[in-house]
């Protein structure tokens, strides 16, 4: 009777205090652009190690932040070229940690239309085999860990702002709006039945008619670094919630 005494007055004294700071596991992310704009020190956006710090309902999180910038790559290239091209343990991914995937602006820049267009192929079939190429090179990497955290970031809306000679636009605005989302919808479907989260940040960034909010951009294709804390924020918020 004692000890059971001792330990309710021990727990009584421990939960009068609240805890004001936590710290979670590194976060890797890989991608192209995209990866680094999105999630980077707004001051320095080709950093590729910093440690970001946050609060989040009066509670103080940390995290050590990785950004393996691959360069202007595919989401094509990784379903196609598999742990060939991208294996996550070769940048020093351990178990516990997270992984974050961010690929897909490109192929709808410059690619989904041009396939469907050039080779007569359906638009849904076209992102179909795209998505789960993709997918199953992310699974391979996940099951190479006993426990992990993957996640896919939704693709970016499409811009017709300060176009790429060297990745230039193919199709209408409006069609790459329509091929955004329905890669989205894509990626979230197949995220769930591989037990793979998605970072929706799509709605951070679009305007009413689905494309990229000037305000919201880097004057380009991509996320404004000042506003990327509503990305990283998201994404803490996930993590803790897996984690707890």
């Amino acid at each position: 009777m004692k000890i059971r005494y001792v330990q309710i007055i021990v727990f009584i004294f421990l939960s009068s205090f609240s805890i004001n700071s936590v710290n979670i596991n590194k976060v890797h992310f890989f991608g192209e652009s995209h990866a680094a704009f999105c999630f980077c020190k707004p001051e320095n956006c080709w950093g590729s190690q910093y440690s970001y710090t946050t609060n989040l309902n009066k509670i103080e999180i940390t995290a050590p932040f990785s950004i393996n910038h691959l360069g202007p790559k595919t989401m094509h290239r990784v379903g196609r070229d598999g742990v060939n091209f991208l294996n996550i343990k070769n940048y020093g991914v351990q178990n516990e940690e997270t992984a974050v995937f961010v690929f897909g602006e490109i192929d709808v820049r410059c690619h989904i239309g041009k396939q469907r267009d050039l080779n007569n192929r359906n638009l849904d079939e076209v992102i179909d085999t795209l998505a789960k190429k993709y997918i199953e090179t992310i699974v391979i990497n996940k099951n190479m860990f006993e426990k992990i955290n993957i996640f896919i970031v939704s693709i970016t809306p499409p811009t017709n702002q300060s176009p790429n000679p060297d990745y230039p636009i193919y199709g209408s605005l409006q069609d790459r709006i329509n091929i955004t989302q329905k890669l989205n919808l894509k990626l979230k479907e197949l995220s769930a039945l591989n037990q793979i989260y998605f970072l929706d940040i799509y709605q951070l960034l679009s305007n009413n008619n689905g494309s990229l909010n000037p305000p919201m951009s880097d004057g380009s294709v991509h996320m404004n670094p000042k506003y990327n804390y509503l990305a990283k924020n998201k994404l803490i918020e996930m993590i803790l919630e897996i984690e707890n």
